[in-house]
């Protein structure tokens, strides 16, 4: 049994990268038990302290930093009970790492707070520009070629075709509700199967569309969706660009023989077929593999005209436009449904594959001054903030470092 000053011994020593093998081992049961939480928020606490001057510590709005930033990294700590020992190796440098940020912030804003001088009556310096983050915005096409901005539109009926009102929520979401009067048309398409839609997201916009079938649509930035105002009896099908998140309905189908109305969603050469689930698809042209993570339910994943893959809740179906085969992993859920709930998550992404979602969302040019290739960072944040916060904690959890010059985004070591 390790009494309380060997656990803060060893703590001490694992911050300063000093502890050897054995001693490592010692302390990482430790870290796993519920009954130490206390112990090691104390600890915690009492280290993040002892690295900041004894005048900035006691001051309300460092003391406010410090108990967030134990709260969070105590809370990382847990997530790790069940992971075993290599979760805990793996996470516990980032822990680390995320305590000598936060001192590194603490310290700079008291220094800054304590010694900057203020005057009175004078106006503030002018701050770098910061660039807000995207919101619902889009784009609705109707079957006659007429847009209408959602972003602008206001709350009600937006249009009727094929005997169908198109209808912006009060939150915001298009609907369609099939009149009672199936034969009431507006001419926008000789047969209702005929009628299509498209919604489409510029860069730093997202949607929420209810089809006619009642499945819900999730557009992600820079995305579009294309589907018929009226599913025939046959099938549903609807060609995706981009990324969205799908809860489809399980209608059932008219024909004989057949139980349920397929859904099928094209993007590029792949097809996904469901009866009746929630799934993700990140399909963007720009990035290396079209990706379908499974949520519930099940569906089948196929590429030129194969049989295809089915795959089950957790997993995730990953094919590149350039090869026919398709690969199926494990699906990190947190990491491909963090958009959809509103928030950036990286765990040991590449600075690549993050800047291209920053540049989506923010609607940002990315330029690379020097050869980051093979470089990974992690962090999470709401997509709510403004990309200063996004950028600067970035920077926080890895070498790399950002400028912004007008909307372009300058990204170096």
């Amino acid at each position: 049994m390790e009494d309380i000053q060997e656990l803060k011994r060893l703590f001490r020593k694992y911050l300063a990268n000093e502890c050897s093998e054995e001693e490592v081992n010692r302390l990482l049961p430790h870290l796993r038990s519920v009954e130490k939480n206390h112990l090691f928020e104390e600890i915690i606490g009492e280290n993040l302290t002892e690295d900041i001057e004894d005048g900035f510590a006691d001051q309300p709005h460092i003391r406010a930093v410090l108990d967030d930033a134990r709260k969070k990294i105590v809370l990382r700590i847990g997530e790790t009970e069940d992971a075993g020992e290599a979760g805990v190796r793996s996470l516990w440098p980032r822990i680390i790492s995320v305590a000598a940020a936060v001192i590194l912030c603490i310290c700079a804003a008291a220094f800054i707070f304590n010694y900057t001088p203020r005057k009175e009556n004078t106006v503030s310096k002018a701050v770098p520009a910061d660039i807000a983050p995207g919101g619902n915005k889009a784009v609705l096409t109707l079957a006659d070629g007429s847009k209408i901005s959602l972003t602008d539109a206001t709350n009600g009926t937006l249009a009727k075709q094929s005997g169908i009102s198109v209808t912006k929520t009060a939150d915001g979401q298009i609907t369609y509700v099939i009149a009672a009067d199936q034969g009431a048309s507006d001419g926008t398409a000789s047969t209702p199967e005929a009628a299509m839609n498209t919604i489409s997201t510029p860069k730093g916009g997202q949607y929420n569309v209810v089809l006619p079938d009642g499945s819900k649509i999730w557009l992600n930035a820079a995305s579009s969706v294309r589907y018929p105002v009226k599913f025939n009896p046959a099938e549903r099908r609807v060609v995706l660009s981009g990324e969205a998140y799908f809860e489809v309905n399980p209608a059932r189908s008219l024909i004989p023989g057949q139980a349920r109305l397929p859904f099928i969603v094209e993007t590029g050469d792949q097809e996904v077929e469901v009866l009746g689930t929630h799934f993700n698809i990140n399909g963007y042209t720009d990035e290396p593999l079209v990706k379908t993570t499974l949520l519930e339910g099940k569906v089948r994943v196929r590429k030129n005209g194969t049989t295809g893959t089915i795959l089950s809740p957790g997993q995730q179906a990953q094919a590149s436009p350039r090869q026919s085969n398709i690969r199926v992993v494990t699906a990190d859920i947190k990491a491909e449904m963090a958009w959809k709930h509103n928030q950036f998550f990286f765990e040991d992404e590449p600075i690549e594959t993050i800047m291209r979602q920053i540049s989506r969302w923010y609607d940002v040019d990315i330029v690379y001054k020097d050869d980051l290739k093979g470089k990974t960072v992690w962090g999470s944040v709401t997509r709510f903030s403004n990309i200063s916060k996004v950028l600067n904690i970035l920077e926080l959890t890895g070498n790399v470092h950002f400028k912004i010059e007008g909307r372009q985004v300058i990204v170096m070591k």
